[in-house]
């Protein structure tokens, strides 16, 4: 919920640190996802669990999250390194729309909220 509340203030305010909140709540998510595997095993995505549909969107939430948080970052760091230019408008432009899609990505998060509703019934 948070995540969430601080993705709506991120749209409207202007501040150079929400890049800091991403990578924490990245973290939290990262961490949360190893401690499923860790707890669960390979029964974590099993078709046997009856939460295997959302620990799947999890695992491609957080995955495509660290990729465009971490991977991308460190690939054209040292690509920049080795060929000695900046980026340019070309990557930009390919960036905002990898950017758009992980917002998008980052807001199905909020989907999870739906388990603690489905959980309140039962």
């Amino acid at each position: 919920v948070l995540n969430a509340l601080l993705m709506g203030a991120e749209t409207d305010v202007r501040w150079g640190c929400w890049s800091y909140f991403e990578q924490v709540f990245l973290s939290i998510y990262v961490f949360e996802l190893i401690a499923g595997f860790g707890r669960s095993g390979l029964f974590f995505l099993s078709c046997e669990n009856p939460d295997v549909q959302w620990n799947w969107l999890d695992l491609t939430i957080v995955a495509t999250s660290t990729v465009d948080s971490w991977v991308f970052p460190v690939i054209r760091a040292v690509r920049n390194e080795f060929s000695g230019a900046d980026i340019g408008t070309a990557a930009d432009n390919s960036k905002l729309s990898l950017g758009q899609a992980m917002i998008l990505l980052r807001l199905t998060r909020g989907m999870r909220i739906l388990r603690l509703f489905k959980f309140g019934r039962s």
